[in-house]
């Protein structure tokens, strides 16, 4: 039997960081195109400001160590949300069936208030309004990440680094952790009549990635649809035990982001205190999924031939069903993928082994960073 499919998901609980979650609730379209548009929407300035953090704090000063010199460093960057990315305009994107009402502007995840109202145009003028609400805002427009760097001389003014956030259980949850490696060379001293200028001059390159899993989807229909299924299949499991072994053991929500950039920098020290500044282009591919079966329900309009009538009774035209067949795996995969020229202005303290410092980067995603750690000739 062929039917016209409008699926509802209860997604997802996004780890923002270590320190912070934030609930992204119903999302609700005609198929997987129209559910990764919304969720890339939706969750688009985390994706952003998740990979910019992860380009920050690679260095706080041009001149790399001697040989076997080392640094180790604690990091923390805040990536700033620019306001026009704390909402979305439903509008402006093309949708399959899902209907925006007449407020069509939504809160992103940075944003505050609540989501706008939504519904299905199912086609030959059968419509739903109001079907459900966007998720609202979480009012925190900014992006957090924490991480530990290691950097080591090795040869002819060139430093080669790693940094981590080792991977930590979330109890039940899932788990996430990052790492990363990166290169600086003082290419200065190749140029003929450079070396004696009174600065330091290197470029740089980093490339890390960061995964996490959230394994309390927990998705069932009945639990979130508020309209009442007209026609359910006997042949769904209705207790507890029977719901979880068929479709809530292989549901997760998988968190992938890759981030790389590269740098000019020059920097100056005068006494304990070393100026430094920028130049550079960054880029990150920021990954979502929704992974695992998920029922779907269905919504038969008095237009499409399987409609029966005796099955609507409530008598708004539209029979609502809950089928066994309408089964969906791995409903979404969204990419964000963001990439930027940005400058940088920061100075570091040094006082004998021990070093602070703090970076502020210029782009559409700004950052702040600031770093505790040891340093080694």
């Amino acid at each position: 039997m062929k039917k016209n499919l409008f699926y509802l998901l209860f997604a997802m609980v996004v780890p923002l960081s270590s320190m912070a979650q934030s609930e992204v609730s119903r999302f609700l379209s005609s198929g997987a195109s129209d559910m990764e548009k919304l969720t890339e929407a939706y969750l688009e300035p985390f994706g952003k400001g998740f990979g910019t953090a992860m380009n920050a704090g690679w260095y706080n000063t041009a001149k790399p160590h001697q040989l076997f010199g080392f640094d180790v460093t604690i990091n923390a960057t805040l990536a700033m949300v620019p306001t026009q990315d704390e909402s979305f305009d439903l509008d402006n994107y093309t949708w399959n069936f899902l209907l925006p009402g007449p407020d069509s502007e939504s809160p992103t995840i940075a944003g505050s208030g609540d989501g706008a109202s939504v519904g299905l145009d199912m086609g030959n003028g059968n419509t739903i309004s109001n079907l459900y609400d966007l998720p609202s805002g979480t009012g925190f427009a900014m992006v957090p990440l924490p991480m530990m760097q290691v950097g080591v001389g090795v040869f002819k003014g060139t430093d080669l680094s790693f940094r981590f956030f080792p991977e930590v259980g979330l109890g039940d949850f899932g788990k996430v952790g990052m790492f990363g490696f990166g290169l600086r060379h003082d290419f200065k001293q190749w140029i003929p009549g450079f070396k004696k200028l009174p600065f330091d001059m290197s470029a740089q390159f980093g490339w890390s990635r960061l995964s996490g899993t959230y394994n309390k989807v927990e998705y069932y229909p009945t639990d979130y649809i508020d309209v009442p299924f007209e026609v359910v299949d006997p042949q769904l499991p209705t207790t507890e035990e029977g719901i979880a072994n068929d479709y809530y053991r292989t549901q997760d929500l998988t968190l992938t982001s890759s981030a790389w950039n590269t740098n000019l920098i020059i920097s100056k020290k005068i006494a304990v205190l070393t100026g430094y500044v920028s130049i550079g282009y960054a880029a990150s591919n920021f990954n979502i999924a929704l992974n695992g079966n998920y029922l779907l329900p269905d919504y038969i309009p008095a237009s499409d031939p399987d409609y029966n009538a005796s099955d609507d009774t409530n008598g708004d035209y539209i029979v609502t069903v809950l089928d066994s067949d309408n089964e969906m795996r791995d409903p979404i995969d969204a990419n964000i993928q963001y990439s930027s020229i940005n400058t940088s202005v920061g100075f570091r303290l040094k006082l004998a082994l021990l070093t602070l410092h703090a970076t502020y980067v210029y782009q559409d995603y700004s950052m702040y960073n600031i770093g505790l750690g040891v340093s080694f000739r």
